[in-house]
Formats: structure tokens, C-alpha cells, sequence
């Protein structure tokens, strides 16, 4: 995350809240022991921003070059083109994989 992120604050915050202990009253131990973070987690949009940045990045270039529309909410992303052609479309996907 430090390639995009270059508020050391920032990701001591984000490092805390990967690795902070959760604990409940009755001592039951919640805590992360694995990579990641739970799916709807109140970090999950942030890191999935900082993720995809460079995907965003690309896709808004090939919607210049080729015209197409490039759209992402959260980790869930449409391309859609006005094209009503299957290999123009079958293009945009192999350089969307080859960028991956």
C-alpha cells in the first residue's frame, strides 16, 4: 500500500485496524489470525480502492482509446461498449486480463 499511500499515519491506522485484538465482554478472542479482513468490513472499500487503483487507471485509458465505459463499485466491475460486436468485445477483455 505504501506505492500509493504516502501518509504514514494513514497506514499506521490501517495496520491497527488489521491487527488490533476485537475481545468481547465475556473474553471470547475475535481476533484476525488470518490474512484479510471479513467480507463487508468498514475497511473494505478503502483497500479495495487502494487495490484496483492501477486497474482504474488502466481501464479509464482504454475507455479513451477504444471508446468503451468503465465502471467499478467496490470489487465488482462493467465494461460496456455500444459496439454490437463480439471480437471488439473479446479484444477489450484480453486487455483487461493481459493488465491482471
Amino acid at each position: 500500500m505504501g506505492k500509493h499511500i504516502d501518509d504514514p499515519l494513514f497506514l499506521g491506522l490501517i495496520h491497527k485496524f488489521l491487527t488490533n485484538a476485537i475481545k468481547e465482554i465475556d473474553r471470547t478472542d475475535h481476533t484476525n489470525h488470518e490474512v484479510g479482513i471479513t467480507p463487508g468490513a468498514v475497511l473494505s472499500p478503502i483497500l479495495i480502492n487502494i487495490v484496483l487503483r492501477d486497474l482504474d487507471l488502466f481501464a479509464t485509458q482504454l475507455c479513451k482509446e477504444w471508446k468503451i465505459y468503465y465502471g467499478r463499485y467496490c470489487e465488482d466491475c462493467s465494461i460496456a461498449t455500444a459496439a454490437n460486436n463480439d471480437a471488439f468485445a473479446w479484444g477489450v477483455l484480453q486487455k483487461m486480463q493481459d493488465f491482471l
